[in-house]
């Protein structure tokens, strides 16, 4: 796993540093379980100027417009996680590559 960060997380509340671990968690899960992959890159970025969290890997993608109708429940967990905290969550995934980015409204 190759990682990047650059975090001051007194600019994170308690609320999104406990969620935002969750989700890592979650989407590390399901890239051990699902994916495939060789390789996953975790990025996060929390300055005054940027805050995101980047999470993507190079294995075998997934449909997306089957999220809801499936068993997609660690993802289902993240959309709600990041509702709570009023975050979005953008979801691309193809064939080598899946790629989850979360940031603030």
């Amino acid at each position: 796993m190759d990682t990047h960060l650059d975090m001051d997380e007194n600019l994170l509340t308690p609320e999104e540093k406990f969620e935002l671990a969750a989700c890592v968690g979650e989407a590390l899960i399901n890239v051990h379980k699902h994916a495939n992959a060789t390789e996953v890159v975790l990025e996060i970025k929390v300055t005054d100027s940027e805050c995101y969290l980047l999470i993507q890997d190079n294995g075998i993608g997934f449909n997306q417009k089957k999220i809801s109708e499936t068993d997609h429940y660690g993802i289902q967990m993240m959309q709600e996680r990041c509702k709570k905290m009023n975050w979005n969550l953008e979801i691309e995934s193809k064939q080598g590559r899946t790629r989850l980015s979360f940031t603030p409204k």
